[in-house]
């Protein structure tokens, strides 16, 4: 398992708007639980499409960013069919890699509100296979008026009415299904509610409407939990990551709103938290009192529960794509590997295997 990732530079701030509350919507069930669990999903982050760099040698431009993440996911979409790499990852089973059922692309899909080059180059189906896109807004990704949010919006709508999610925030953002009694979360930016004014906000004005407002987000998930039974397993996927490096130094979102998730979802299930943000892989625990000690004290102060929860995170993404997670869950294991422009990734940090049935318990 590698240490938190160090965090990068973001652009400056994309304007402040105002924007509703976020309720839950529930829409028509998708799709069905199977009779046995053996399938996989893919993840990635960051590929802001629409960036250039000016400064490069030779320089590259936003078309050149764009033919690259196209190029990258043209790559992935070759594994299904491939076999499973077992030797790097003792207990995986062998086999052929079948179609994913979804792509999660976890935040900075644009830069320079370019949603329409974006949904060229991650269109909201994927073939083969008619594989959804899903996605969530980061940083990079404008104020609640703009062209990607909108674009955001219009797709989970989409989603819905093809029976592909399972619930909507009255906002649009924020969504749900659940595949083979396993329940997917997108909170979006982080699961809060606002931002917190007290914190020192580095890029743009916190408040509501800001292109950092989480908008409701939290209460989303709160609602949504309502109608999670005991013991059934949950990946909750944002933008913003949990550790040291680009929470507490960068301040993107508080300790104060992390602490309030973490009493949220204490007691459920939770096998993983997916993110990007930091344009690094990374395998780690938050929050975890052996690495990140201060993350500890800042959650609890002077008196961490006794009971402390650590919860599975995994982040991945890059500029221009190349740099996935493929999931495979099988019964009650779900298997991490990394695969990037070069391959299958070798680090022992980057693969493990989680049980589903009792989160925090590695069947590796």
């Amino acid at each position: 398992m590698k240490p938190c990732p160090q965090p990068y530079r973001p652009y400056p701030n994309l304007g402040v708007l105002t924007w509703a509350a976020a309720l839950l919507l529930l829409v028509p069930a998708g799709l069905a639980a199977d009779a046995a669990r053996d399938w996989v999903f893919l993840m990635s982050s960051d590929p802001h499409i629409g960036s250039d760099d000016a400064k490069a040698n030779p320089p590259v431009t936003a078309d050149e960013i764009a033919a690259r993440a196209k190029a990258n996911l043209a790559g992935v979409l070759q594994l299904p069919g491939g076999a499973y790499p077992s030797d790097l990852l003792p207990g995986l089973p062998a086999g052929k890699i079948p179609t994913p059922r979804a792509l999660l692309l976890a935040g900075d899909l644009t830069d320079n509100a370019a949603w329409p080059l974006f949904e060229k180059v991650f269109p909201p189906t994927l073939e083969p296979g008619n594989i959804p896109v899903f996605v969530a807004a980061g940083n990079h990704d404008g104020p609640p008026s703009g062209a990607t949010r909108l674009g955001i919006i219009a797709r989970n709508r989409l989603h819905a009415e093809a029976k592909r999610i399972d619930a909507v925030a009255a906002n649009g953002m924020h969504y749900a299904w659940k595949w083979a009694g396993v329940h997917f979360i997108c909170v979006n930016l982080c699961p809060a509610d606002s931002t917190d004014n007290e914190t020192p906000f580095t890029y743009g004005k916190p408040g509501p409407g800001s292109w950092n407002d989480p908008l409701n987000a939290l209460q989303f998930l709160k609602d949504y939990l309502k109608n999670v039974g005991p013991g059934e397993p949950i990946i909750i996927w944002q933008h913003y990551g949990y550790c040291e490096g680009f929470n507490f130094d960068w301040n993107w979102w508080s300790a104060k709103q992390r602490r309030l998730f973490y009493d949220v979802v204490k007691e459920f299930n939770v096998v993983a938290l997916l993110h990007g943000h930091t344009h690094a892989p990374a395998h780690y625990l938050w929050p975890d009192p052996k690495a990140d000690p201060q993350e500890v004290q800042r959650l609890f102060g002077d008196a961490p529960p006794k009971a402390l929860r650590s919860f599975e995170v995994f982040s991945a993404g890059s500029v221009g794509g190349g740099d996935f997670y493929l999931f495979r869950i099988l019964d009650e294991r779900l298997f991490a590997l990394h695969h990037n422009s070069r391959g299958w990734t070798k680090d022992p940090g980057l693969t493990t295997a989680i049980s589903l049935s009792k989160a925090g318990e590695h069947s590796k």
